[in-house]
């Protein structure tokens, strides 16, 4: 396949979304989201997705194809990406996979296995006595990107990532052969503290922009799904039960946003060849053409 496929990473509200807008107007390229939750129809304000007009302005694929009841595996995620890119590129049309999800972006990127184990009863009951709250936090453990997609109140779906993960030798898959091993890596990065600032703004603006109706919604019809994980929806959970205020709920997704970053930055220096960029905020078109000076010479 001639066509490139560019990969874009890093931190939430680090510019990846503006970034790959940007270039993929220089390419002509059609972008294809590497992220869990902007899957989901009608969570648009959480999932911090492109708006309409910059869909409009580039086309974007899988975005908007799952209801929020759904529920979606990586391997399944795998499979529905790596078709989107291959048919693209099949057309010769450049792809830009854009994402903050780094175990979906890194299994569509190598060979992952995720064979799983049957239902088991006699493994269940061993956890019969343990709360949901116990269960989040056993798998949390295990492996955190997975417990992050579980809601709490999700027993069963707990009990079996927990069975996964404990008894399956690719449960959490290791690297093994790229299967795009052309592609480019770019990653975005910036100061920890600035990237902190920008993530307790981001928060604000998901507010004003009217993030508390979104969460009520999905709170009041998919309070149990998997989209309900999504930081931003989970934390005003308590707001509306009328456990905590409103102000303390807000800080915890600045909070947990803020930690998620942090996490997502070792996960894509820890297990992926990315070439890094600094970010100019005060001058973004600069890192946009630091990274498109980059992909020429690539080319």
């Amino acid at each position: 396949m001639s066509a490139p496929l560019i990969v874009v990473v890093g931190p939430t509200a680090v510019g990846k979304t503006r970034l790959s807008i940007e270039l993929a107007k220089a390419l002509r390229a059609v972008i294809v989201s590497g992220d869990a939750f902007q899957l989901y129809r009608t969570l648009d304000i959480a999932t911090a997705k492109a708006t309409p007009k910059e869909r409009q302005e580039v086309e974007h694929r899988l975005v908007d194809i799952l209801e929020p009841d759904q529920s979606i595996s990586v391997a399944s995620y795998q499979a529905m990406v790596r078709d989107e890119i291959d048919r693209l590129r099949r057309m010769d049309v450049p792809v830009i996979l854009v994402g903050g999800s780094g175990l979906y972006v890194q299994s569509v990127l190598f060979d992952y296995r995720f064979p799983g184990a049957s239902r088991s009863e006699a493994f269940e009951r061993r956890y019969e006595s343990l709360t949901n709250a116990e269960l989040k936090a056993e798998l949390m453990r295990l492996d955190p990107q997975k417990a992050e997609a579980i809601h709490e109140n999700n027993r069963r779906r707990l009990l079996r990532s927990i069975q996964i993960v404990s008894t399956s030798t690719d449960a959490i898959p290791t690297r093994r052969e790229s299967v795009y091993p052309e592609a480019i890596l770019i990653g975005l990065r910036t100061d920890r503290a600035i990237l902190n600032d920008r993530i307790n703004h981001r928060v604000d603006q998901m507010m004003d922009l009217g993030l508390l109706e979104e969460a009520k919604r999905v709170h009041d019809r998919y309070r149990d799904s998997q989209a309900a994980a999504a930081i931003g929806y989970k934390e005003l959970f308590p707001y509306f039960d009328g456990q905590s205020p409103l102000a303390e709920c807000v800080e915890a997704i600045r909070l947990h946003s803020r930690q998620y970053a942090k996490r997502q930055m070792t996960w894509f220096q820890n297990q992926m060849d990315v070439t890094w960029f600094p970010v100019d905020f005060a001058s973004f078109e600069n890192t946009t053409k630091a990274v498109y000076n980059h992909l020429t010479i690539k080319k």
